[in-house]
């Protein structure tokens, strides 16, 4: 939600016998400033993305795992398969108070470590310091814009719009996940847990990228993969 496609650096740090991109949201990175935020608008930036490669291997993390969920089912026939890594949805409210913005780089390092886990912080900062932004004001961000945040958050309060598509992996946290009982049970998808916290993709990449080599292995024809943050 507030980081971009660069954490799925460590996920694919050694080459991969297919293709790999990762977007990053509208409001996210490098991506354009302007609204919507909304989530229909990340559904068609996204899947003019997939469009390209389709019908991909879909892979989103926390509220990507949203996205990726929401436009495998209304865009089927994009879609080879799905994994879905602690997606965000149905989350209790009221969200969290993160913050997106510190006054210097030694508040913003200090500020931003405290929100890791032990277990994401040597890659979580690595990712901080090659994202973070400077603003005209000497101050340090994060790459996103608020009003995408707070877009976010309101989408992630939803409930599910149904089940996942027949077939889908839900790779779920040990701890500090943001998938309830309930919501995993009314995915109807297959769920693998990792010994980890929230962050997979920093927190355990390398039995990540297993998960997502042995369903990437099961397509054929192998038109792509799109991961979203």
């Amino acid at each position: 939600m507030t980081t971009d496609g660069r954490v799925w650096g460590p996920v694919f740090a050694d080459p991969t016998p297919y293709g790999v991109l990762a977007p990053d949201l509208r409001g996210h990175g490098a991506s354009t400033r302007e609204p919507p935020f909304d989530l229909d608008r990340h559904l068609e930036d996204v899947l003019a993305v997939v469009d390209t490669v389709a019908p991909a291997v879909l892979v989103g993390h926390s509220f990507g795992g949203l996205v990726a969920l929401t436009l495998a089912q209304r865009f089927p026939e994009a879609v080879s398969a799905l994994v879905l890594v602690d997606p965000a949805i149905a989350l209790e409210p009221p969200p969290p108070d993160v913050p997106l913005r510190w006054s210097s780089l030694t508040e913003a390092r200090r500020g931003y470590a405290a929100l890791l886990a032990a277990d994401t912080a040597a890659r979580g900062l690595d990712w901080f310091d090659e994202a973070r932004v400077v603003e005209a004001d000497g101050a340090v961000a994060l790459p996103c814009v608020d009003e995408a945040v707070e877009a976010a958050w309101g989408a992630m309060l939803q409930p599910p719009t149904g089940p996942a598509p027949d077939g889908t992996i839900v790779v779920r946290a040990s701890h500090g996940s943001l998938l309830s009982d309930a919501s995993a049970h009314g995915l109807s998808a297959t769920t693998i847990g990792l010994a980890c916290s929230h962050d997979v993709p920093w927190a355990a990449p390398g039995a990540l990228r297993q998960i997502i080599d042995g369903v990437v292995s099961q397509v054929s024809p192998i038109a792509g993969f799109d991961g979203s943050s």
